[in-house]
């Protein structure tokens, strides 16, 4: 079905003619909300989107101490910071690549200022920024970082000052994602690195197939299986809140950094084992076990981009070799 709305552009290239992707995706304070597809560029987004208090109120202490900021992990962000940390040692390992090891860096979304405190401990001048007043806080008082609680746009920066800025996961929460971009372009130092993560999963034929096979084995009982087409955002009868606000694909993302004036310098596909389906039995769960161990095998041996994408991206050209 076609959209065609005058009140809303697409983020990436302005258009107004979109079409149902996924009708009520999601819920939150009894309103259902659409994934929509924009039929220019292909950007998958939720409309409508939700208002400002709606996205304050989803990111309380709740988020962060279950299991959703965690994803399709098992344990809750305070729970997990080793496996936080095995994840930004690989980002401190590739920016070492870039440039001089030590330097000023802004982390956008810190949350609780995991990847802050590991880059202090590394010699770094960390600032970070966070949407939730629950994590922030957590961050200054536990941790005793500069964190600012509220958006980037808000935040009394200084141009051109950061020589890394980080936005792990959060791209996909903003508003305006072009706006975002074009914000973190302007703190930059001119030969800084911007390092911007985010999940690939729904904009993709992956999610198609997902959603195939769960229909195929809905025959196959068991107790746990709602948790695990909830992580795989096919649960229709246990809807989530509309966190992810925009759904990328890699050249989607790439344009979008481009437009902005970055060059894109490197990119990292990765694949996230859900913990709520490797830790459970039966035919339902080693079926999908076998999906996503056949997917890994995909992305590594053939550079295919699945699940998670991980890009650093510079003012001007660099060359590196890798």
């Amino acid at each position: 079905m076609t959209i065609n709305s005058s009140k809303r552009q697409c983020a990436i290239c302005s258009s107004n003619d979109f079409s149902v992707f996924f009708k009520q995706m999601y819920l939150i304070d009894k309103l259902f909300f659409d994934l929509v597809r924009c039929n220019e560029c292909g950007i998958v987004f939720v409309d409508p989107l939700p208002s400002k208090r709606q996205r304050e109120q989803m990111y309380s202490r709740d988020y962060f101490e279950g299991n959703k900021v965690s994803g399709m992990r098992e344990r809750g962000y305070l729970e997990d910071r080793e496996r936080y940390e095995r994840e930004y040692s690989k980002i401190f390992s590739t920016l070492s690549r870039f440039k001089r090891p030590i330097g000023k860096l802004l982390d956008i979304g810190c949350a609780g200022g995991y990847f802050l405190d590991m880059a202090r401990e590394r010699g770094w001048s960390p600032e970070g920024i966070d949407i939730s007043e629950w994590a922030s806080s957590y961050a200054r008082g536990h941790l005793g970082l500069p964190v600012y609680t509220g958006e980037i746009f808000d935040a009394d920066l200084p141009l051109h000052s950061f020589d890394v800025i980080h936005a792990g996961n959060v791209l996909e929460h903003v508003e305006g994602p072009s706006a975002f971009v074009k914000r973190v372009y302007d703190l930059l130092k001119d030969d800084g690195i911007f390092v911007v993560g985010v999940p690939i999963y729904v904009n993709s034929f992956l999610f198609y197939t997902a959603r195939s096979i769960t229909k195929f084995l809905s025959f196959f009982q068991s107790k746990n299986k709602g948790a695990a087409l909830t992580v795989l955002k096919l649960n229709k009868l246990k809807l989530d809140m509309p966190y992810h606000l925009y759904e990328f694909s890699p050249h989607l993302l790439k344009r979008l950094l481009e437009q902005a004036g970055f060059t894109v310098l490197h990119t990292h596909s990765y694949i996230e084992y859900p913990e709520t389906i490797f830790n459970q039995m039966g035919v339902f769960y080693r079926i999908l076990q076998f999906g996503f161990i056949t997917l890994d095998f995909l992305s590594r041996v053939f550079n295919f981009k699945a699940i998670h994408l991980k890009a650093y991206c510079t003012k001007k050209t660099i060359t590196h070799n890798f």
